[in-house]
């Protein structure tokens, strides 16, 4: 049917919570999509993390993975952090294009006049 990866972790010191519940990984089959198995394993999951004292679960999800996002909110989740990519490659022929767009300042000497 499918399979859900769920672990605890340490909270970032700064908030009040010592750990969290992660949902890493989660994949249903094509088939079985839309039929409540994401739901089923997540019950299990919650189960497990109260059992844990977990208050608290955070997952990540793709942002063009429309289909997972419309399931994780049904089940109640929202943004909370905006993650960003970069790839550094891409950074670096950018810098460079830039660089070769940029126009040649001539720079003229005021000269005194005897």
């Amino acid at each position: 049917m499918g399979f859900a990866l769920c672990f605890l972790s340490p909270n970032v010191p700064i908030y009040k919570e010592k750990k969290i519940g992660v949902v890493s990984d989660v994949y249903v089959k094509e088939e079985l999509r839309r039929k409540g198995v994401a739901k089923k394993m997540f019950d299990v999951a919650v189960s497990w993390f109260r059992k844990n004292k977990v208050r608290s679960v955070r997952l990540s999800v793709a942002a063009d993975n429309l289909e997972a996002r419309a399931a994780w909110r049904k089940l109640g989740f929202e943004p909370f952090m905006i993650d960003k990519r970069m790839d550094l490659e891409d950074y670096m022929r950018m810098l460079k294009a830039k660089e070769r767009a940029r126009p040649t300042r001539i720079v003229r000497k005021k000269t005194k006049k005897k």
